[in-house]
């Protein structure tokens, strides 16, 4: 066995669209003197099981209303967390509520970057997934409920609050979409509040005040939202302190398994062609080149769409995107920036090491600290199946390498085996908003966009009827 032993003491950060290394370099790092709020004891204190016996709760409050539609009307909304003030948007149709009330959908949406999200839009102005989701529903007379996650968004030039948290643990560590959980379970919790809002001042002439149909109250999420979703249904679900049940939830192209599975796909699927080509170094579909050479570090056949070839000798700026030599490299700036967030902001860890080695198949492999080696894995909803009741729609690409398939069909499989229930799609050839791509290599002819099915599918869900083929 052959051992490249490193001691962590800098934090390293990999380029991504829309990534901007001036801009990023104005960010002051958190510590845990000037923002105590960011660190924590143990990380034991953000696993399911104490996030499960918290409390919960926040008050939504109208602010205002920023857009009218024929069919909708959106307004924005504050609502704390954590003591946090943070803001979501509300989409009501403009037809009255239903007899029992609006049912609701509450949207966790995707990851953007930090330079992006003090200016965040709440996805008005943007051709976000979920806006197709948002109007889908609405058609049907659901309110929908995007939540603005701590530092996202600004609303009359007063930023929502929180950016440190993204600040300390947007990184390598995978542990902000946590946080985002904790915010959507606040919110979800100070449901009840909205029937007692202060809707007046916003409402239109003969306009009726809205009313909610709390028992049925649905969670939708995409990529980075469906990690948040997924932690947000093991706090919630099989849990009597909670105190708002979620009827159904569906999950796109979700980011769901736990930070170690996250850090060593991600990072080298973004960073190095490594990653997606064979032993030769050209795109064969596999490890295997045509001459038989096996890359040992192979991760997945399918890179984003948008790299637009899989031809190196076509490349001009994917040469400076896909710019780390190897996956073991990109794997050690991924736990560079996890092992210095956490030495940085936990307690009951510091100093600790990490080590990249080489099998006896030359793959390369991660030995950790046995603190971070117990409790990594426990983070997140992923291995917390027994706790997920809620109806859970997983929808997914054979080709999005941010939610492989293998992983939702082993989350769905668990869950059944606990008693839940979960059922899976599959979309061949689809990108990671379920769409088709204009590349025929990724998305050849023949393929069949997956947004519209799987929104029907959603709103079958639901809508009480189960899942649908």
């Amino acid at each position: 066995m052959r051992f490249i032993s490193l001691a962590i003491t800098a934090l390293c950060v990999l380029p991504w669209p829309g990534f901007h290394p001036a801009a990023a370099a104005e960010v002051t790092t958190p510590d845990c003197r000037s923002t105590p709020q960011v660190c924590l004891n143990s990380l034991a204190d953000i696993a399911p099981p104490a996030l499960r016996v918290r409390e919960y709760g926040s008050t939504l409050t109208p602010l205002k209303r920023v857009r009218e539609l024929p069919t909708q009307r959106t307004s924005l909304l504050r609502y704390t967390s954590d003591g946090l003030a943070l803001y979501s948007r509300l989409d009501l149709p403009r037809s009255g509520p239903p007899e029992q009330g609006y049912p609701l959908v509450v949207i966790a949406p995707g990851w953007i970057s930090r330079e992006q999200a003090p200016g965040w839009d709440f996805g008005i102005g943007s051709e976000a997934t979920f806006n197709a989701v948002i109007d889908a529903f609405v058609a049907r007379r659901y309110a929908v409920i995007t939540v603005g996650y701590r530092g996202r968004g600004t609303v009359d030039n007063v930023p929502a609050q929180g950016m440190a948290f993204r600040d300390a643990w947007g990184n390598g560590s995978y542990i902000s979409p946590i946080f985002y959980a904790i915010d959507v379970l606040n919110l979800l919790a100070g449901l009840g509040s909205l029937d007692a809002a202060p809707w007046q001042a916003m409402l239109a002439p003969g306009e009726a005040r809205p009313r909610f149909d709390l028992s049925r109250v649905n969670l939708w999420g995409h990529s980075q939202g469906g990690d948040v979703a997924l932690t947000a249904l093991a706090v919630s679900g099989r849990n009597p302190q909670f105190p708002q049940r979620v009827a159904a939830a569906s999950i796109w192209a979700g980011n769901i398994p736990d930070r170690f599975i996250q850090a060593d796909t991600f990072g080298p699927m973004a960073s190095t062609p490594q990653a997606f080509m064979s032993g030769d170094g050209t795109w064969t579909g596999s490890a295997i080149g045509r001459q038989g050479e096996v890359n040992p570090d192979f991760v997945f056949a399918w890179p984003a769409d948008w790299i637009s070839s899989l031809d190196r000798r076509d490349w001009t700026w994917q040469t400076q995107q896909w710019s780390t030599p190897s996956v073991a490299d990109a794997r050690l700036a991924k736990y560079r920036e996890m092992y210095a967030a956490l030495n940085r902001y936990v307690a009951d860890m510091d100093d600790l090491a990490f080590s990249l080695y080489q099998d006896d198949n030359g793959r390369t492999r991660i030995r950790h600290a046995p603190e971070v080696a117990a409790i990594m894995p426990t983070l997140g909803g992923y291995h917390h199946a027994r706790f997920i009741d809620t109806p859970l729609a997983l929808h997914t690409s054979d080709r999005d390498y941010y939610s492989l398939p293998r992983w939702n069909h082993d989350l769905a499989g668990r869950i059944g085996e606990h008693g839940g229930q979960a059922r899976v799609y599959i979309y061949p050839g689809n990108t990671h908003s379920l769409g088709r791509s204009e590349h025929p290599w990724f998305s050849p002819a023949g393929t069949v966009a997956g947004a519209p099915v799987a929104i029907a599918r959603d709103l079958a869900l639901f809508g009480g009827a189960g899942f649908s083929d």
